[in-house]
């Protein structure tokens, strides 16, 4: 698909994204310590980190875990809350940090899955309602196999929102109705 739609675009044009890639050729991702967090939203550099998970070497795993674990919402969705003196509004951020979710979702070890869990299940209804969020989500379903990971997906305070979600037709969120 890549080349096909590259095939389509200027040569300058592919030059370009072509460089853009090749800044992370033979790069590790420990050069990037304090920089994950920004790269999830770069599509190379999303990239760079989703091979860098297929990898599956646990201390790289671990340092992509550590600097975006916090942020597995926004990088589900796409969205970013923008704060100001006068108004708090949610902004579309990018498409690619669903993908990185959902490599993390795979090659995580259990403890760090639950984390994960853990942070996205206050707001499982706004994902699954995301277009970007929706396909992580069901990874998140996916790769549940801890009773820990169910008893957050779970929790009192999340069962209204999930009770309302079992009656959306979509079949994304029966999947999360099996859940309850």
């Amino acid at each position: 698909m890549e080349m096909v739609s590259s095939f389509f675009l200027s040569s300058s044009v592919r030059t370009d994204i072509e460089a853009d890639g090749a800044r992370f050729a033979n790069q590790r991702v420990e050069d990037f310590r304090g920089e994950l967090y920004s790269l999830c939203k770069d599509q190379h550099g999303c990239r760079f980190l989703q091979k860098t998970l297929e990898e599956q070497k646990p201390s790289q795993v671990q340092i992509i875990f550590e600097e975006t674990n916090q942020h597995v919402i926004e990088l589900m969705t796409g969205k970013r809350r923008i704060l100001s003196y006068r108004l708090s509004m949610l902004i579309d951020a990018d498409p690619f940090g669903n993908y990185l979710c959902q490599k993390l979702l795979e090659f995580t070890n259990n403890e760090q899955r639950t984390v994960l869990i853990n942070n996205a299940a206050p707001q499982m209804v706004k994902i699954a309602f995301n277009q970007h969020g929706t396909r992580a989500l069901q990874k998140m379903i996916e790769f549940i196999s801890t009773p820990g990971q169910v008893r957050s997906s779970r929790e009192p305070s999340y069962n209204k929102s999930l009770t309302f979600a079992r009656f959306k037709p979509s079949s994304m969120l029966w999947k999360v109705r099996s859940l309850i």
